[in-house]
C-alpha cells in the first residue's frame, strides 16, 4: 500500500495502492500524459494483479487486467518485472 513513483527518460508511471484492494495511477509518456487510471488490485504470491475499472483518456477498457512479477518489496521501495521483461523500480513518495 501507499504512493509510488517510477520514472526514467522516456516515461513516468505514478500510483497510489489503498488498503482497500482499489487503486489509481497515471502515466506519462515522453512528457504527456497519455493514462489516467482506476482500478482494484491484488498480490498472490510473488505476482500483482491489477484490474482497471476506468481510464479517463480510454487507454485502457474497463475490466482489463494485468500482472506484474514482484521481484522485490521493501518498506521504500518495489521492484518488478513487467509483462514486456522490462524492470522496474518504484520509489515510495508518502
Amino acid at each position: 500500500m501507499g504512493e509510488w513513483r517510477y520514472a526514467d527518460k522516456i516515461q513516468a508511471c505514478h500510483y497510489v495502492f489503498n488498503q482497500d484492494g482499489t487503486f489509481k495511477g497515471e502515466v506519462v509518456y515522453h512528457a504527456k500524459l497519455i493514462s489516467k487510471f482506476t482500478g482494484r488490485w491484488s498480490v498472490d504470491g510473488d505476482t500483482l494483479f491489477y484490474t482497471y475499472i476506468s481510464d479517463a483518456l480510454d487507454r485502457i477498457p474497463a475490466g482489463a487486467t494485468d500482472r506484474d512479477n514482484l521481484l522485490s518489496v521493501q518498506r521504500e521501495f518495489f521492484i518488478i518485472k513487467a509483462a514486456d521483461g522490462s524492470k522496474r523500480k518504484y520509489l515510495r513518495i508518502r
